[in-house]
């Protein structure tokens, strides 16, 4: 709001510089004040009359008006996106991660865990020792105990068992796809995998997860939101969001809650992206890059 009102004074500003230069303009040049209304009798007079009018008054006054109207163009044309996001802390990072990659290299150190030796089979004395002052009958029968087989880093991870897939990917994509929504690639933002990530005209975003409650993903919500805090100026971008979660939870101001696809495409129907004007196409690209480049760097905080 303050942005816009910022806006606002600057176009004022410019009318009444643009007007007063204009009317200091025709006051040295020709006499004519531009806002006395005998002066406009007497130009219309002249006109009526087939008088002799110089030819440099008509051009003075659209070269003023030209410029009063390029102006306020200027001033309230859409700008281009600039993206400022620092990656000098990811860059150290990679570098200490390849420098110690290097000298583990260089030591022959390997951080893998290594396997478990099997352990050694003892015989029957040393499990159960015989006192030396007392015969050894040969007859008699011990029993060894068992003991439970140890795990090996082998045998550890046979046949891992595979997450059940609760929700379709593919189909919560093309819901958002048939309602006219550019998809992007969905992040990992500090550990919550999106099961959707999708842009629209007017710098619209949808965000979308599964099965976690509204506290988390508004968490992660803020951290996007000061990305763009960050990064953009002058610019406001809206975030939706929706959880689905088949275990009933309330939804947030800002944050849907659907429990089936169903619900989900029948309100994303009736809420679809606007078509874009060709005077918005090349905002669009130009959002449309700045948020790839997010979603980039969210991948690596």
């Amino acid at each position: 709001m303050k942005n816009k009102f910022d806006k606002f004074l600057l176009i004022f500003l410019w009318l009444i510089i643009a007007t007063l230069a204009t009317c200091f303009w025709f006051n040295i040049k020709f006499g004519f004040n531009i806002f006395s209304k005998e002066n406009w009798d007497y130009l219309a007079y002249m006109q009526a009359s087939q008088q002799s009018v110089t030819p440099l008054f008509y051009i003075s006054l659209i070269v003023s008006v030209f410029l009063s109207i390029f102006g306020l163009y200027l001033l309230l044309r859409p700008r281009r996106r600039i993206i400022k996001i620092s990656t000098k802390t990811q860059h150290n990072q990679d570098t200490n991660i390849s420098t110690t990659s290097h000298q583990q290299a260089s030591t022959g150190t390997n951080y893998f865990a290594p396997v478990p030796e099997r352990p050694k089979r003892l015989n029957q004395q040393q499990i159960l020792p015989v006192p030396t002052n007392q015969p050894i009958q040969r007859s008699a029968t011990h029993t060894i105990p068992t003991t439970a087989p140890v795990p090996t880093a082998q045998n550890a991870f046979i046949n891992p068992t595979a997450p059940e897939i609760k929700w379709n990917k593919q189909e919560i994509t093309h819901i958002f796809e048939s309602a006219g929504y550019v998809i992007k690639a969905p992040p990992k933002i500090n550990g919550l995998q999106t099961i959707l990530f999708a842009i629209g005209t007017n710098e619209t975003i949808w965000i979308g997860a599964t099965d976690c409650d509204t506290a988390t993903l508004s968490d992660r919500i803020a951290t996007i939101q000061q990305i763009f805090s960050d990064t953009l100026e002058d610019i406001e971008i809206d975030i939706n969001a929706f959880i689905m979660n088949k275990t009933p939870i309330a939804p947030t101001a800002n944050i849907l809650v659907f429990d089936n696809t169903h619900t989900l495409d029948e309100y994303i129907k009736a809420h679809p992206n606007p078509q874009l004007t060709t005077e918005e196409q090349e905002n669009f690209d130009a959002f449309s890059s700045y948020i790839s480049t997010v979603i980039e760097y969210l991948g690596r905080i």
